[in-house]
């Protein structure tokens, strides 16, 4: 089980201002939902927004994501490298540095409820 919430943070080369991204202003909330927890997906919007933000103007841009997910129960965690910029294409997912390193605590346990 995955789940996950995704915000994409762009930054024009030109005037270093940043700007707040939500994945619901280029998908259907469900295809929000999907992308959520797939890396590869992320990185696809991500390069969408870039041209999106150049397309109206703004010039090369850098497209950070901030994206949390939990893992079977866990604690949300950063799924991909923050600092990496995901606004250029084609990211290799495959890197060392673009994709965090997988949870070592284990999933919760839940307890068995029978009912009395």
């Amino acid at each position: 089980e995955k789940s996950g919430s995704v915000t994409y943070i762009v930054e024009p080369h030109s005037t270093h201002r940043r700007y707040q991204v939500s994945p619901h202003d280029h998908l259907t909330f469900r295809q929000a939902q999907e992308m959520s927890s797939q890396p590869d997906l992320i990185a696809k919007l991500a390069r969408h927004i870039a041209t999106d933000f150049e397309a109206r103007g703004f010039g090369p841009v850098r497209v950070y994501v901030e994206a949390l997910v939990s893992l079977n129960g866990r604690r949300p965690r950063l799924l991909l490298n923050p600092s990496t910029d995901f606004g250029v294409g084609p990211i290799a997912l495959n890197r060392a540095e673009s994709i965090e390193a997988e949870p070592t605590i284990p999933p919760i346990q839940l307890r068995s409820m029978a009912l009395r």
